[in-house]
């Protein structure tokens, strides 16, 4: 990959803010607890140096780990004191850090990128799972079975669904997403640049553009590890 070997296309991309309330692991009440999971985490090979340096770079600090709309020290003794400590580290290396190394990698080769996060929580999401993986798919495909929320209440996640729409078909259609808008109240979605990286915030009350650079230490540190998470 690092030698610009994939097919060059361009490429709609994102994730959800809190994957890791989807990939965390239960009961860890301590550092040493997570430790001692990382190193049998998954089908991966985290070596014990490794686990070492994601307690370094991902300290408990419960006012900005997952979910990460509850913005304050708030924990959850049932799921485990450190438990939004290990859904920080577990979102990020499931699926957060390959996003951005995979938009650093499509950008590089000079191919047009467009990266979201989604940060809708499903109308009668429990106050835990904020969003988590996969809750962006009822509006990816304009969900009418009422998964979206009762109407008049939720409008703008069907409204938020509809726009969604209109840029994945203007996508998959012309490979831009700004195209064909209609009235879509989406804001103007930027290619991802390396110099200035950013991505596409879909959330239903206030859809606006980030830098994507958050947890930048972190994530980078992650996207150096690819052999043990592959093994």
């Amino acid at each position: 990959m690092a030698q610009g070997k994939f097919i060059h296309i361009p490429l709609l991309i994102g994730v959800n803010s809190d994957e890791g309330v989807s990939f965390s692991v239960s009961g860890l009440d301590n550092e040493t607890a997570i430790f001692n999971n990382l190193l049998a985490y998954r089908a991966y090979a985290i070596s014990p140096p490794t686990a070492r340096k994601l307690l370094e770079l991902y300290p408990n600090d419960p006012a900005h780990e997952p979910p990460y709309y509850i913005t304050n020290a708030t924990i959850f003794p049932s799921k485990g004191l450190q438990w939004r400590r290990d859904a920080a580290i577990a979102g990020d290396l499931v699926m957060i850090s390959g996003r951005r190394k995979t938009c650093e990698a499509y950008s590089s080769a000079g191919l047009p990128v467009y990266s979201y996060r989604f940060d809708t929580p499903l109308w009668n999401a429990a106050v835990t799972d904020g969003a988590k993986h996969f809750v962006n798919v009822v509006f990816s495909f304009q969900n009418i079975s009422g998964a979206l929320g009762p109407l008049p209440k939720y409008q703008n996640y069907t409204d938020l669904s509809a726009n969604i729409g209109k840029a994945y078909v203007s996508f998959v259609n012309d490979q831009n997403p700004n195209t064909s808008r209609g009235n879509s109240t989406l804001p103007y979605w930027p290619t991802y640049d390396l110099r200035t990286p950013q991505n596409m915030v879909l959330n239903s009350n206030h859809t606006f553009i980030e830098d994507d650079t958050f947890r930048s230490d972190g994530i980078a540190f992650i996207n150096t590890i690819s052999r043990e998470l592959l093994a």
